[in-house]
């Protein structure tokens, strides 16, 4: 039998294996946590695994904002890694249906929603907006900020698959930023050293949208905002692709919301001649 401190030797050589081949802190602390989580309901034993007990558990999963898909290709990736450390013998995820990945669509507060937002939020919370709305920043990118980092002329930011990239910094940011310190994160933990973690902004966030009538969604949603409305001030879309540091331009159309007035004023623009 398995036991636990056997599985946490088990998850600490795979967030390893992950750490060799470049995976940010964010991407493995979420295929370790999904990783024991699925030990923990059905037992420390790699063998625990089975194939009818994944495909159950994915089957019942809510299929929104991509969880599933997203879920079985980590699974997958794990159960890979436990055939070729010797811990299985084939792997379970080999016959279990992978799930369609959904259309993404823009998700953008609208601009009543910002008012709204921005007329109750303070503090912190204010500034996490803030940084989404006019810099684009993901909620990771946003919790390790330091002062360090932020200049009148740019944003150093450690961003998604450790890409890291100077921003413009917006004048209003430049602003803020004079409210924090010009050392060290600006948002630390209360519990431990280093920075809140991502999920904390996520949740205070989401709160503060629902008590203004949001009801779903995230700070992320910000950052549809913010890729919205580049594009409506006429911002080439190559551009938007840069500031939203999209490796291709099919995910900048996933965040860039159009509108039916938008698409009108665009036909009106044609000639006949």
């Amino acid at each position: 039998m398995t036991t636990d401190d056997e599985r946490e030797a088990t998850l600490a050589d795979y967030a390893r294996w992950l750490r060799s081949w470049g995976a940010s802190p964010a991407t493995i602390n979420a295929r370790v946590w999904l990783a024991r989580s699925r030990h923990r309901a059905w037992g420390n034993s790699p063998a625990d695994l089975t194939p009818e007990r994944l495909e159950s558990w994915l089957a019942d999963l809510e299929d929104r904002n991509w969880t599933k898909p997203t879920y079985h290709a980590n699974l997958s990736d794990y159960c890979a890694w436990l055939v070729a450390t010797g811990r299985l013998e084939s792997s379970p995820m080999g016959g279990v249906r992978r799930a369609k990945r959904p259309n993404k669509r823009p998700r953008p507060l609208s601009e009543a929603e910002v008012r709204r937002v921005l007329a109750v939020a303070a503090g912190d919370t204010r500034t996490w907006i803030m940084l989404a709305l006019l810099a684009g920043l993901r909620a990771h990118e946003i919790a390790k900020l330091r002062g360090e980092d932020v200049s009148e002329d740019g944003i150093y930011v450690d961003g998604k698959g450790g890409v890291s990239v100077t921003l413009p910094c917006h004048p209003d940011l430049w602003a803020i930023a004079e409210q924090y310190p010009r050392q060290g994160y600006w948002f630390p933990s209360p519990r431990r050293d280093g920075p809140i973690l991502p999920r904390t902004i996520s949740t205070v966030v989401g709160r503060l949208f629902r008590e203004c009538g949001i009801e779903s969604g995230s700070i992320h949603r910000v950052r549809h905002v913010y890729a919205t409305r580049l594009l409506r001030a006429g911002v080439n879309v190559r551009s938007v692709q840069q500031l939203m540091r999209h490796a291709s331009l099919d995910t900048t159309a996933g965040y860039t919301a159009v509108d039916e007035d938008e698409l009108r004023a665009a036909v009106n623009l044609l000639t006949a001649s």
